[in-house]
């Protein structure tokens, strides 16, 4: 492959305008990873040839590739402008939805589905974005119509869950966030999302091993550190409680809430250095602190 690249660029120094030899070369350099290169020439190429939509196709992906979001769109609406193509606003689409312009993503996936009613992707793709435009109703329908073409589509279950629950119908919520484990053994926010309904329905030894659960396959998540150690606390249990609390604080890097959570508990027990001294640490991480941080100053000051 690279002797062949070597070739085309050879063939270009000795004729620039070889616009074959010069395509062929974007594609290579695009298929090898050479994303750069590959822009630089389709570039060139889009100068003699703005028309081309294969050319505005493929610097999208190259763009994308990049992580240049701004110009992936941009290159790719041109794309669909020129010829309406399944693969076009599929992967427009995509990139609208990481930009978070979830109304646009919905309009280009809506075209895809007209021609591909059963592309399982694109029919999860329109219930995330329906779900993000916070239209629950029909992205339900949609992650539910995911979960017939694909069964084990564990994101279409989660979300399904979520909506599920938003709507207090607890146990359709249950049914699929353990669907998601059944798939996904080591999805953290399920046993998350099973740890809150049992708190929230105070169930706290059930709450407790999902957010046990949940914390040993992601030993960043704040709101379970918090949960479990407010579980403790109800139980009695101030010591298991602190020590979750600073477990938590060891494994996030100080977070604030965490913090502010371990000064409120040390004031509990009687502890005002301890108290004093986390809560100049929650002070110190403000920008990971969602309490109110001039409480937290007329606190310190005290």
């Amino acid at each position: 492959m690279e002797s062949e690249i070597k070739n085309l660029q050879k063939i270009l120094k000795a004729s620039p305008d070889n616009f074959q030899a010069r395509r062929e070369l974007a594609m290579l350099l695009l298929e090898q990873g050479f994303n750069e290169e590959a822009v630089t020439n389709l570039k060139y190429l889009l100068k003699i040839f703005p028309d081309s939509d294969e050319m505005w196709f493929n610097l999208g992906i190259a763009y994308e590739k990049l992580k240049k979001k701004d110009e992936a769109i941009d290159a790719y609406r041109h794309a669909v402008a020129i010829k309406q193509d399944e693969d076009y606003s599929y992967n427009l689409g995509s990139v609208l939805i990481e930009q978070k312009n979830y109304q646009d993503a919905l309009t280009e996936f809506l075209k895809v589905n007209k021609t591909s009613p059963e592309d399982e992707n694109t029919i999860f793709n329109i219930g995330l974005c329906y779900f993000h435009l916070k239209d629950y109703n029909k992205a339900l329908d949609y992650f539910l119509e995911a979960i017939e073409l694909d069964r084990y589509d564990v994101y279409a279950y989660f979300y399904a869950g979520y909506i599920y629950k938003e709507q207090g119908l607890t146990n359709f919520a249950i049914e699929n966030y353990k669907r998601v484990i059944e798939i996904s053994p080591d999805y953290s926010w399920a046993y998350f999302n099973l740890g809150a309904i049992s708190y929230e329905n105070g169930n706290l030894d059930e709450a407790s091993e999902y957010l046990k659960k949940t914390l040993f396959y992601n030993p960043m998540d704040v709101s379970a550190y918090q949960i479990l150690a407010k579980i403790y606390v109800t139980k009695g249990n101030d010591s298991d409680a602190l020590d979750t609390l600073l477990e938590g604080i060891e494994k996030t890097q100080n977070n604030g809430d965490l913090c502010y959570d371990a000064a409120c508990l040390f004031k509990r027990i009687g502890d005002e250095d301890s108290r004093q001294k986390y809560l100049n640490l929650a002070l110190e991480n403000k920008l990971s602190l969602t309490y109110p941080v001039e409480t937290l100053k007329r606190e310190a000051a005290r």
